[in-house]
């Protein structure tokens, strides 16, 4: 992995009612980047059986951290982004304007069934070009709080996928002539979005107040897509031009009441919505579109602050409600990965979320984390006819618990962390066994000097040092009929690092 970036911010006040921040940051890649484990293979497909008749080994090992391609992977990426935020006060009015762009251009290509026969390989490259402006005004009357605003979205990308066919392939089809050869897809698509938002705050007492807010939303995208595929490997070639438009008001509202200046509850109410699309990258041309995306969220909590401050305890209950939930997954129309967007139906996710913190002296500090949660589809299934089952992702519980120590040493400070990270997951939206991730921890610890000034601080670091092998990815081709694997990514093994900071 490489990659670079820097950042620069500008602050003007012209005057005591005036101020505009402008950042910008470049950021630059040019890697070798995440290779696939094959986690299994499916004797009965072309890969393995084409593997077996020139002689290749296997991957055996799925954790070995020794991967299958006859290629290096190949990843590029330049991006650049600016901003411009402008606070002025009118009177009792407080005024906003954040103006944003961002601009990327990417390349990559890869071993697509990550082997050591000259089979495919596949690249998602594509250009980005993204406005951004919000605006937003705020004030007080009595006891009221009042905030409007607005915003406008636009964003327009290219998007030229691709999978390129090896020598040992075009064999199998018994058509030298084709080797090199691409088949690709040239989408441009854009979108427009226009936002008006507007709440208000209704301090009841000292203790109690309340707010009820809304947000409008009207959305429209385009794509003008051509797919050469003159193998039909992915459908055929074919062109699809489309345009649609969603709109949607989604309103939130929320209460919270103090009954100390250490101890509030609270409770909220809110929707949300992602509009529909297209699917711009490979694939069959009816899977092409997909609809919006709303959910309903119920959350009540207590936030606490005890004993001078020094014990914090949070705790959250939640409740998610999906309608039309949009997942991710393999379009099995076309015999290579090609991950398409759908809508699943319907889905919800509840839980628990628990935080505390205490200061045990003036230098040691303690902290503990905990999340408990079910996340499930409750209708809808796969494109091969698979039930829903779970939404990935979504651990069953994760827990943090973490130990700090401070030392001053001359007029700065010497602080040693440690912690452990405790969780589950599960990988894929069905319920197959190669999906589900198994009960691991991770521990980490930090090393910190920071200088008196506060202007430099610099950290020794390491992180999984019991180097545990844990998958974090699975793509599932086993059915695919030219690769007939599965995929796996593991996590960062053992990491270690020296970090330096300084501000000037």
């Amino acid at each position: 992995q490489h990659h670079w970036t820097t950042r620069g911010q500008l602050l003007f006040t012209p005057s005591d009612t005036t101020e505009l921040l402008v950042t910008a940051d470049y950021f630059e890649i040019d890697q070798h980047p995440l290779v696939f484990e094959t986690l299994n293979y499916d004797d009965s497909k072309l890969l393995p059986q084409l593997l077996d008749a020139f002689g290749l080994p296997r991957n055996t090992d799925p954790f070995d951290r020794k991967v299958y391609a006859n290629e290096e992977s190949e990843e590029t990426l330049e991006a650049w982004s600016a901003s411009a935020a402008l606070k002025m006060k009118f009177g009792s009015v407080d005024f906003t304007s954040i103006t944003a762009y961002r601009t990327h251009e990417y390349f990559s290509r890869t071993d697509t069934d990550r082997s050591p026969v000259d089979m495919a390989y596949d690249g998602d490259p594509e250009d980005v070009d993204t406005l951004s402006q919000e605006v937003r005004f705020a004030w007080s009357t009595g006891s009221f709080d009042w905030l409007v605003g607005a915003y406008y979205f636009d964003r327009n990308s290219t998007n030229l996928s691709f999978i390129e066919i090896g020598a040992d392939l075009a064999a199998v089809f018994q058509a030298p002539e084709i080797a090199g050869s691409k088949i690709g897809s040239d989408a441009e698509m854009g979108t427009t979005s226009l936002s008006g938002f507007a709440s208000a705050t209704w301090r009841a007492s000292d203790q109690l107040d309340f707010t009820l807010g809304g947000r409008y939303t009207y959305e429209e995208k385009d794509i003008d897509y051509v797919q050469t595929d003159p193998l039909g490997l992915l459908g055929g070639s074919f062109s699809v031009k489309a345009d649609d438009t969603w709109s949607q008001f989604t309103p939130n509202a929320s209460a919270r009441y103090r009954f100390s200046p250490d101890l509030m509850a609270y409770a909220t109410i809110s929707q949300g919505f992602k509009s529909g699309g297209f699917n711009d990258a490979l694939g069959d041309a009816n899977g092409i579109g997909y609809d919006p995306e709303t959910v309903w969220n119920y959350e009540i909590g207590l936030k606490s602050e005890f004993m001078d401050r020094r014990v914090l305890t949070n705790v959250a209950l939640y409740y998610m409600d999906w309608s039309d939930i949009q997942l991710t997954n393999d379009n099995p129309a076309t015999p290579i990965f090609d991950p398409i967007i759908l809508n699943a139906g319907k889905a919800h996710s509840t839980g628990i979320e628990l935080e505390i913190q205490a200061a045990a002296t003036e230098r040691l500090t303690l902290g503990a984390t905990l999340s408990v949660q079910e996340a499930e589809y409750d209708e809808g299934a796969l494109p091969n006819g698979q039930p829903l089952r779970r939404i990935p992702f979504a651990p069953r519980y994760t827990s943090d618990l973490n130990v700090e120590y401070r030392i001053p040493i001359g007029s700065g400070e010497l602080s040693l962390l440690g912690e452990v990270v405790l969780r589950n997951s599960y990988l894929t939206q069905d319920n197959q066994a190669d999906g589900r991730v198994d009960d691991y921890a991770f521990y980490n610890a930090r090393l910190n000097y920071s200088s008196g000034s506060g202007r430099w601080n610099v950290t020794l670091w390491g992180k999984n040092l019991s180097d545990e092998d844990v998958k974090q990815r699975l793509f599932d081709l086993a059915s695919q009929e030219l690769v007939g694997q599965k995929f796996i990514a593991l996590a960062d093994p053992r990491t270690y690092g020296v970090t330096l900071r300084m501000s000037f």
